[in-house]
Order: C-alpha cells, then structure tokens, then sequence
C-alpha cells in the first residue's frame, strides 16, 4: 500500500518518469490487517506525511466493526 501511495503521489506530482526506485527503511508492523472470508468489508486507509529531506512518512489504519481506527 505505501508503495502504490507513494507512485501515486508522483504520478499526480508529474514527477513518475523522475521515480527510479522506491526505498522502504524503519517499517513496522505492529499488528497484522485480518481481512474477513465473508462478503463483509474492510475500510483502510494510508496517510502518507513529509518526512525528513525527500522521505515520506506513512501508516496504514483499519476501521474496526465497532468503529474505532487502529493502525
């Protein structure tokens, strides 16, 4: 997801023919994103943030069935 987020980013940046690579450095996964078998859905969402220099910070949150964000 961070890295689809951040392609997206560049493509709506006009910057996607400058994009070589993308690096990932000090992910954590804190817990795993369950996806229910059912026909039930699961809302996501990813906030990407400036970061230091040319980085971007990012975390990924889940709407649970009671309604509360966790990331």
């Amino acid at each position: 997801m961070a890295i689809q987020a951040a392609w997206q980013l560049a493509e709506d940046t006009k910057k996607a023919d400058k994009v070589s690579h993308i690096r990932l450095q000090n992910v954590r996964f804190i817990k795993a994103l369950v996806m229910p078998d059912s026909s039930e859905t699961v809302e996501v969402q990813i906030i990407l943030r400036r970061g230091p220099s040319t980085w971007r910070e990012f975390v990924v949150a889940a709407l649970s069935a009671e309604g509360q964000w966790s990331e």
